[in-house]
């Protein structure tokens, strides 16, 4: 342990700064689209608290898993571990930029294509809802770093790094180089666990949860996730965070 916290020392503590910044960019946002119910006898500042808290949890556990398991299986932050290690850093390209900028936009492209196909089916308030009578541009612009870094964080760097080391110990143990269908399989589930995660939210955001915005949840999120999840396999982290902060920035503040 003490090895492991003196090599990673500085990225563990870098990453984790990283999703705080998230987690306080993301509290307007959730103050405009959040409803508590005055029954609940919960506050808005008490799931700012929460907000906080889970975010810090689950990235310590993202961040243990991916600087473990995920090395092993050939996934990680090249860019961020050789800068902060102070050993070779791996290219940084413009070219690699424009892929994860065009990448992010592609993504949210279909995702606004799929989303359109289950307005007319959703609930008569959301349906006809629109972004610019909801949340402001400047707090639309804030969730890319919620987006970009903790869901990065925590569905790449840790669930799909898991997920493959897993098939990777299951199938693939004595392989040096791991079947390309393991990390598919990986950015699959990955992906998918992504959209469940958003129906967290629904009930407190929604007035009626119904079974089409379910699914609706489900699939939009998931078709950002393979996106992302492709560009964490083939560039790295680095990669997938500005692709997600891309398409939240067309997402929440553009399109609303």
């Amino acid at each position: 342990m003490k090895t492991f916290l003196r090599t990673n020392g500085k990225l563990i503590l870098f990453l984790l700064a990283l999703t705080w910044i998230g987690s306080l960019a993301v509290l307007p946002y959730l103050g405009y689209t959040t409803v508590v119910p005055p029954e609940s006898g919960l506050t808005k500042e008490l799931l700012y608290v929460t907000t906080v808290i889970n975010s810090t949890i689950n990235s310590l556990l993202a961040i243990a898993v991916g600087l473990t398991l995920g090395r092993r299986v050939g996934l990680g932050a090249p860019h961020l571990t050789g800068w902060l290690a102070g050993g070779a850093r791996a290219p940084f390209t413009a070219k690699a930029l424009l892929l994860s900028v065009g990448v992010g936009a592609v993504a949210i492209a279909l995702t606004v294509g799929v989303d359109a196909l289950f307005r007319p089916y959703l609930p008569a308030a959301l349906a006809s809802a629109s972004g610019e009578d909801v949340v402001p541009f400047w707090a639309g612009v804030l969730t890319m770093f919620y987006g970009g870094i903790n869901e990065e964080l925590w569905m790449r760097f840790g669930v799909m790094s898991f997920v493959v080391w897993l098939l990777s110990a299951l199938f693939a143990r004595t392989k040096e180089k791991k079947p390309a269908w393991i990390y598919v399989a990986g950015i699959v589930l990955a992906a998918a666990l992504f959209g469940v995660g958003h129906l967290a939210a629904a009930p407190a955001m929604f007035a009626e949860v119904t079974t089409v915005l379910v699914v609706r949840i489900i699939l939009v999120n998931a078709i950002a996730g393979m996106f992302f999840g492709a560009l964490y396999w083939k560039k790295g982290l680095e990669y997938a965070i500005i692709a997600h902060m891309v398409g939240d920035i067309v997402l929440h503040a553009i399109l609303g």
